[in-house]
């Protein structure tokens, strides 16, 4: 090859390389102009937040096409979201926003608190991280002590209410509201409603009422409400009329006649309806004390008895089983001899660990004249299904001195009696998430309803079951009807209707209308018709350079 022949063959692979590179170029551009835009942004949310409530998450999405975005959330460990994928639809290029609500289930502090997703046909997948740190905290604890200086009144007499409240932690937004008998007392001093804002320790109020004509028991109710964190408490407590002596049926001497002035023997239940001379002999029900005539029915408790109250147990993690033999026997005696091995024990211990932040536990306490009813509720907020959850109940003496004197009911569960003090060993078989369960404690007496926060508790579970949990994977979708394709993040999310495939096509939606395919057939033509061109080209400079024969 001599030397001309080297020039054109060099310019042959210049051509050659500048055609293709142009090419290239060409069909990429053709692909980006008919591909969709996406951006996407995470809004700004609440960072302290505390344990058990909920927030809200903003997405924006932006568009420069029409069509259906798929955006998905991923909460970290310990936050989640019961809707975690949304569907947006774009009829036009445009901007929209999506709201989830994600719940913060365990305490700690989040530095990358979610991600999301946004998928779309014939685009990129596109990813946007959280931009702030979350910190989830127990929510602190409001108690409240309601009481008065005293529980028996006659006309014009007055008393002095008294609430203590006191709290944890900071709590915004407490606002307080007395209701009373306004047409039977009257206020001397304080107001019905109190807009007390932020409590940080400790807080008293007091109100001093008269009482112009008191029925034969009076309620006085207060309720305490507040908005960060949300709570409703109320307190009731009850003041009992003393009438005025009896002067309608005297003697000649002007001496008031008492009527049924038998005496009569006392039990240590009617210590409040009578009472006793020094020399233990007991007088009647119509007693004449310092010219003022008590007239109590039997069976009145004249103490201030709250009738109604609510409390949020704080549960910690079960540490004495290993060393409780009475609990060990109790569990032993329900499920089986060998339950209660060390590696077993062990087990219910780390279980109980783990679950005792996945657990809502709420107490409710009504009291009524003879008989006091409490309500346990318990919800379970874990993911996996749990078998032989197990509820260790510590009661109060206070609310009852045996075991025997409860009646216990708990649709579903096997009750054990630990131990007489009392002590309760309550059993489910199965606790899947969310399911809630209810406990009720009945006795026949009435109690102080403060009692409601002097129970203790413990949680535990012997093993979780295995369940069909879907693969946390990326999958592609695609509908069958209309042939819109999407990326879901499990297998679980994806509708019926839709197949399972390896990866969307280059156009996710086709129709039956020609207009609608139009856009596809054109740019195969376009891509068909620029390739030719550029084959022709290629073939016409080979063939223009191509060395020619000379004879001599």
């Amino acid at each position: 090859m001599d030397g001309s022949s080297k020039v054109l063959y060099m310019s042959d692979k210049r051509l050659i390389l500048g055609f293709t590179t142009y090419l290239m170029i060409l069909v990429f551009m053709v692909c980006t102009v008919f591909a969709a835009n996406l951006e996407a942004d995470i809004g700004e949310y609440e960072t302290g937040i505390y344990r058990d409530s909920a927030f809200i998450v903003p997405v924006s999405v932006t568009v420069d096409k029409a069509g259906t975005a798929s955006v998905t959330l991923y909460p970290a460990d310990g936050l989640s979201c019961d809707i975690c994928v949304e569907q947006l639809v774009f009829d036009t290029p445009s901007t929209k926003e999506i709201f989830f609500t994600v719940t913060a289930d365990n305490t700690g502090i989040y530095e990358n608190p979610f991600d999301i997703e946004v998928s779309m046909a014939d685009s990129v997948l596109v990813t946007a991280t959280s931009p702030s740190i979350i910190t989830v905290n127990i929510a602190p604890i409001m108690i409240l002590e309601f009481s008065s200086d005293k529980y028996n009144v006659s006309y014009s007499d007055t008393t002095i209410l008294t609430l203590s409240i006191s709290v944890t932690g900071p709590i915004d937004g407490i606002f307080v509201y007395l209701d009373y008998h306004s047409d039977n007392w009257t206020m001397l001093s304080g107001n019905n409603t109190y807009d007390i804002g932020t409590i940080t320790g400790e807080y008293d109020l007091s109100w001093i009422l008269s009482a112009d004509t008191p029925y034969p028991s009076n309620d006085f109710t207060i309720t305490v409400t507040s908005t960060d964190p949300q709570e409703h408490i109320t307190r009731t407590l009850s003041i009992l009329k003393i009438s005025e002596p009896d002067t309608s049926a005297t003697d000649g001497g002007g001496n008031n006649e008492k009527a049924n002035n038998n005496t009569t023997n006392t039990t240590d239940n009617d210590y409040n309806n009578k009472k006793k001379t020094d020399d233990n002999t007991s007088i009647n029900n119509n007693t004449t004390i310092d010219n003022i005539t008590m007239d109590y029915p039997n069976n009145t408790i004249m103490s201030a008895t709250k009738k109604e109250a609510t409390h949020r147990q704080v549960l910690v993690a079960g540490t004495g089983l290993n060393e409780n033999i009475r609990l060990q026997t109790a569990l032993e005696t329900a499920l089986g001899k060998d339950i209660m091995a060390q590696d077993i024990i062990n087990d219910m211990m780390r279980i109980s660990e783990s679950i005792t932040t996945q657990i809502d536990m709420n107490r409710q306490i009504n009291v009524g004249s003879s008989q006091s009813n409490m309500q346990t509720s318990i919800k379970y907020k874990g993911k996996e299904k749990m078998t032989n959850f197990i509820l260790y109940d510590v009661v109060p003496k206070s609310f009852a001195l045996s075991a025997k004197d409860i009646k216990v009911t708990a649709p579903g569960a096997r009750v054990e009696i630990v131990e007489d003090d009392p002590e309760f060993a309550i059993i489910f078989d199965t606790v899947s998430p969310g399911d809630i369960l209810i406990i009720d404690y009945e006795v026949a007496a009435a109690v102080d309803a403060d009692i409601v926060s002097s129970f203790t508790s413990e949680v535990y579970g012997i093993n979780f079951e295995e369940t069909d949990m879907c693969a946390q994977v990326m999958t592609t979708a695609i509908n069958t009807e209309t042939y819109e394709c999407i990326i879901y993040p499990t297998p679980c999310d994806i509708p019926e209707g839709w197949d399972i495939i390896e990866s969307c096509p280059v156009k996710s939606v086709v129709t039956n209308d020609s207009s609608e395919k139009e856009p596809v057939n054109n740019i195969s033509k376009y891509m068909i018709i620029v390739s030719l061109l550029g084959i022709v080209g290629i073939i016409m400079v080979l063939h223009k350079n191509k060395p020619k024969k000379h004879s001599y």
